[in-house]
């Protein structure tokens, strides 16, 4: 555990909130190494921490922390080395597969702390940063280790002296990790002389060797307190660190940077000769010794021996040396003598002894030096002894003398003669006669076709027409009308086989003609609709005719068509306040009624008759109501007479109106004349309002007819002829009364009576 740990919050605040990758991580390493010096330290930024107890400082933010997340992400980022030229993943490194081994935790405590794997080597640090005072071995975060491209490595650990001087590996061999004593929460335990043993390790196919070194001061970059990885140049392993003579981290001041040194037998063979053995040890290499029939040794180079030189070689005199390099060859002994091991002088070979000395074995053998000697082939063979004997083939010249009809046959050394062919009598050596095999039964050739006699045989003609199959092997009827094509008559048409024929019927129902010839398609169409009813289409088909479906507004099969009444189902599709009339075929729509605008077909709208003309035509002292189709006039007011939908009369005032026109002189005659007279005006009045609304397409838009003007008329008349008679008998009354006095005034009452009128 590390003193960095204190600002742990501060750096994952840093990169949680940065947006600039490794830019912002160098701002929270600032703060961090500030922390180290205890600048910032959490709920208490204004105490110096060199004054604090280390251990209550470190015990806080071992409570508080997790470090080892930091130090996961520590060891994912790429840091640009301050020495050589790679960076921590190696993708621009000549190093190969290399990483971060995290020590944050492990250098913290006593223990090895190591590259881990047994492939990898040590090629640089990863360091922490602090003042002079903080500068401790716990500041080692991480080591850069790569692959040492030379497979699995020998490990050799050894003990550090702690005076100021070189910590090197053995020769050959690099640095792989450290071993510590004490830990964190001893500060005394925290420098350079605790660091007590080195792993080293050296890649088990390289000699105990470098093949080129280097010392890098690294003073200036390792001692500076900054966070920074200090690395070997690309391509080299750290083989040593330098510590100087004091005891903090900041003490190493030199690495000793190494490439490995490739095994010496990979490359031209070491230097030894290529016929020679080079053996890779661990000082380097050897060489071995020359082959057989070289000279020299393998330090240098090896030169062919020539054996040929000295008496052949010691091969025999019959043949001859021949030399090759590291040795030499003796040719083959020639023909007739065989060779000996261990070129051994040439012995004769009798031939004869193995396959009859290579002649024919038809011919005799004789051994001669070297060679062999062979007699004259037999009679009936063609060649020599020394060749194969040839068989002659008599049967190639003249059948070899055997009758045409029979085979010659041939054997070693002559031929024979065969039975005579079939179908031929006799012997091959003598004659062969032919037999006549249609001679009997028909040459066995079916009755319906000929046998005619060939040489040796018989042939049988062809079956006759309407027949399948050959002489040979019999002749059978042939069915024309199962060949596909209804034999040949019209498909219209049924055919019937027959012995060797067909015959072809008449042609189907719904065609005319005859099945030779063809047959032709009916129209039934033509003939009364063929069949179907008048309102249905008839459509032809072959060899029938198909009724469709009936016309529009008839209902069936085609064959029987029923008129639709149309009217039946919500009114045909008219306006209901019309009438739907159905028809043939259809229906049709009645006009709109009095009181509607419109057609049957489209739709009947009711007409406002109480707007078509002033007041609908009702007297204007009552109100007109429209209601569908027509309208309604209101009652006339209290103290009128008449009818709203015709004229109001104040029957008092219109009494006294004919009373005063008369002069109360007019007779019951006169007065009803009157009457009368008003009335028909009125009357005419308004029959005429009802003619101009119908010449708009209006039918009685007041519903007036003549019988109800002509009870209004007597309901006025009868209420004014009341009057009437009501002020005569008044007047008569008051004309009584005045009698007597009439009677006793004399003159005066008969000359009152006038005025009175």
């Amino acid at each position: 555990m590390k003193a960095t740990q204190v600002s742990i919050l501060v750096l994952l605040f840093i990169v949680s909130h940065s947006a600039h990758g490794a830019n912002s991580l160098v701002g929270g390493f600032s703060k961090m190494r500030q922390a180290r010096e205890g600048v910032i330290i959490e709920g208490n930024s204004d105490v110096d921490a060199k004054h604090q107890d280390p251990k209550s400082v470190i015990s806080k933010y071992l409570e508080t922390e997790k470090p080892h997340a930091l130090a996961e992400q520590m060891s994912a980022i790429a840091i640009k080395s301050e020495e050589g030229t790679g960076t921590l993943d190696g993708t621009s490194s000549t190093w190969n597969s290399c990483w971060a081994a995290n020590w944050w935790g492990s250098f913290d405590w006593s223990g090895w702390s190591t590259c881990w794997d047994s492939r990898s080597i040590l090629t640089g640090f990863y360091r922490n940063g602090a003042d002079a005072w903080w500068d401790r071995i716990w500041l080692l975060e991480m080591g850069h280790c790569c692959d040492s491209n030379f497979g699995g490595l020998q490990f050799y650990h050894m003990s550090l002296t702690q005076n100021a001087q070189w910590w090197e590996c053995p020769k050959g061999y690099y640095i792989t990790g450290f071993s510590r004593t004490g830990w964190i929460w001893n500060w005394d335990t925290n420098f350079l002389s605790n660091i007590n043993q080195m792993q080293c390790a050296r890649p088990t196919t390289s000699p105990k060797k470098y093949e080129s070194c280097q010392e890098i001061d690294v003073s200036s970059t390792w001692s500076n307190y900054n966070w920074r990885w200090t690395l070997c140049p690309s391509g080299t392993y750290l083989a040593a660190i330098y510590r100087s003579d004091c005891n903090y981290l900041r003490c190493w001041t030199k690495f000793r940077c190494c490439h490995i040194a490739p095994r010496d037998c990979l490359t031209n063979n070491g230097g030894c000769d290529k016929l020679t053995v080079c053996t890779d040890t661990d000082d380097g290499h050897t060489c071995g010794p020359c082959p057989s029939g070289w000279s020299g040794n393998g330090d240098k180079a090896c030169v062919d021996i020539d054996e040929c030189r000295s008496g052949n070689g010691g091969c025999d005199a019959l043949t001859q040396c021949v030399n090759s390099p590291g040795s030499f060859s003796c040719t083959n002994c020639p023909v007739g003598y065989v060779d000996q091991p261990g070129n051994k002088p040439c012995e004769d070979v009798n031939e004869c002894n193995s396959g009859n000395g290579g002649c024919d074995m038809l011919t005799a053998c004789t051994n001669t030096r070297g060679s062999r000697v062979c007699s004259d082939c037999p009679v009936g063979y063609t060649g020599n002894g020394a060749k194969p004997c040839v068989d002659v083939d008599e049967c190639q010249t003249n059948n070899g003398g055997c009758d045409p009809q029979s085979s010659c046959i041939n054997v070693p050394g002559s031929r024979k003669c065969g039975e005579c062919k079939k179908g031929f009598s006799g012997s091959g050596e003598t004659r062969c006669i032919d037999i006549d095999e249609c001679a009997g039964e028909n040459g066995n050739c079916h009755p319906l076709t000929q046998c005619f006699n060939t040489p040796g045989s018989r042939k049988c003609g062809d079956c006759p027409k309407g027949y399948k199959g050959n002489g040979e092997t019999g002749c059978a009827d042939v069915d024309e009308c199962a060949a596909g094509n209804n034999g040949g008559c019209h498909p219209m048409s049924e055919c019937t086989n027959t012995v060797g024929s067909y015959v072809c019927g008449a042609c189907r129902a719904g065609f005319t003609g005859n099945g030779y010839i063809g047959c032709q398609d009916v129209n039934e169409c033509l003939n009364q609709n063929g069949g179907c009813h008048a309102q249905a289409k008839c459509k032809n088909t072959p060899g029938s005719r198909e009724c469709g479906p009936c016309n529009p507004g008839y209902t069936g099969d085609g064959m029987s068509c029923v008129d639709i009444d149309e009217c039946g189902t919500n009114n045909g599709g008219c306006d209901p306040v019309t009438q739907c009339i159905n028809t043939i075929g259809s229906r049709k729509c009645g006009g709109c009624p009095r009181g509607y605008t419109g057609s049957g077909n489209d739709g009947c709208s009711d007409v406002d008759e109480c707007k078509l003309v002033p007041n609908g035509g009702c007297d204007t002292l009552v109100q007109c109501t429209n209601t569908p189709g027509s309208r309604t006039c209101g009652r006339c007011p209290t103290g009128m007479i008449g009818d709203g939908a015709i004229r109001c009369v104040n029957d008092t005032a219109y009494a006294n109106h004919l009373m005063a026109e008369f002069r109360y002189r007019a007779t019951e005659a006169e007065v009803q004349a009157k009457i009368k007279a008003e009335l028909q005006e009125i009357s005419d009045k308004y029959k005429k309002q009802a003619e101009q609304a119908e010449l708009v397409g209006l039918v009685s838009p007041m519903g007036i007819t003549d019988e109800q003007l002509t009870d209004v008329a007597r309901t006025v008349a009868s209420s004014v002829y009341s009057q009437y008679i009501t002020l005569q008998a008044q007047r008569a009354a008051a004309a009584a009364a005045a009698a007597p006095a009439a009677a006793g005034g004399g003159a005066a009452a008969a000359t009152a009576a006038p005025a009175a009128r």
